[in-house]
């Protein structure tokens, strides 16, 4: 639930701030990034930081519920962890010259952009070796692809002025992915619960 809450709280303020910050911010080519340096900006660092914790707690239930997914779980967390770094170093206005933190941010966020797609695509392999996950890999794959297509449609929108609809875009194609996975494990786990619960529940009543 903390992970899904913190997904979902990422849209949320940018929907509210592109509302708060309308007439001196443009969603279609500046990057959400910049939302933090507007009115109510604080919200876009809070919902950095809850992303990040979406990921970590997405690492943990990822870990839990497909042990055949070694190295997903570490790059879900490494991923949740830059989140945390993008919001400690702001990223640069328009116009100004590049400062230190502001590279910083925008290497954390392009280095979790790919290393979002790579967890996706390795996550695929990962379900197709667990009973539980196997009928979600495909769908994975599916969706690995969009983030790829999404990921260089960005780049290529961002030549043209556009790169806040293209990040959009990318940011979209893998968010969904993650929350889907969030609710498929905490399922997974309410499942397994509930027929731990109902094997004791019949072993007490056959008890004498």
């Amino acid at each position: 639930m903390v992970a899904l809450a913190g997904f979902a709280t990422f849209p949320i303020a940018v929907i509210i701030l592109n509302l708060v910050q309308r007439g001196e911010y443009n969603a279609l080519t500046q990057p959400m990034s910049q939302l933090a340096l507007g009115t109510g900006g604080w919200l876009m660092t809070v919902a950095f930081c809850t992303t990040g914790l979406g990921l970590l707690m997405l690492a943990l239930l990822v870990r839990r519920t497909v042990p055949e997914a070694r190295v997903v779980p570490g790059l879900l967390a490494l991923a949740g962890m830059l989140h945390f770094v993008a919001a400690a170093f702001p990223t640069d206005p328009i116009g100004v010259p590049p400062t230190v933190h502001g590279l910083i941010h925008n290497i954390s966020g392009l280095t979790m952009f790919v290393m979002v797609v790579v967890v996706m695509v390795i996550a695929g392999f990962s379900f197709r070796t667990s009973p539980e996950w196997r009928s979600f890999s495909r769908a994975t794959f599916v969706w690995s692809g969009a983030a790829i297509v999404a990921f260089f449609l960005m780049l290529i929108l961002g030549g043209l002025h556009l790169f806040g609809l293209g990040q959009r875009i990318a940011v979209a194609s893998w968010l969904t992915w993650m929350m889907v996975v969030a609710w498929r494990a905490l399922r997974s786990r309410m499942r397994h619960e509930h027929l731990s619960t109902s094997g004791l529940t019949r072993s007490s009543s056959a008890t004498p």
